[in-house]
């Protein structure tokens, strides 16, 4: 039987390593996850970059859908829904930013809902990301309860 030469092998698993990072990164670069550096921007991003319908969505998808009487609403109101939703929270934004409401918040707390902000949208990614095949191995691996040993 013929051995395997063991920095092969290291150097061959560290190049799929490194290339799964990069589609890693790839991915989450593809999902159009915002990247805010302050509260103002989030709020013109909301105004003005569409982030309002997709809030709205969110907020449909997320809440709405699992409220019992969401589902026994007239199919009408349901598509007006995200229309009004986008539109209350584009005008809270606006509202926000031509009363500089933000000059009120001290910058630690702003700094912190950024974080959460940003939390938000990598949890968003990783969602997306856990629904295809990625970690398919490790999960199949951990249910199975059976330790995941890689084929070398």
């Amino acid at each position: 039987m013929e051995e395997k030469d063991p920095m092969k092998l290291i150097r061959l698993r560290l190049t799929l390593l490194i290339l799964a990072f990069l589609s890693f990164l790839f991915l989450i670069a593809a999902q159009g996850v915002p990247d805010f550096g302050s509260l103002e921007e989030v709020m013109t991003w909301i105004i003005s970059g569409g982030g309002a319908m997709i809030l709205a969505g969110y907020i449909i998808a997320y809440l709405l859908e699992n409220l019992t009487f969401w589902h026994n609403l007239p199919i009408l109101i349901k598509k007006l829904a995200p229309f009004v939703i986008a539109g209350l929270i584009g005008f809270g934004a606006r509202t926000i930013l031509l009363g500089d409401l933000l000059a009120y918040v001290p910058p630690i707390v702003q700094s912190v809902i950024l974080m959460l902000i940003a939390w938000i949208f990598s949890q968003i990614a990783y969602k997306g990301l856990k629904g295809t095949t990625y970690g398919a191995s490790t999960r199949e691996a951990a249910s199975a309860k059976t330790p995941y040993t890689p084929q070398g």
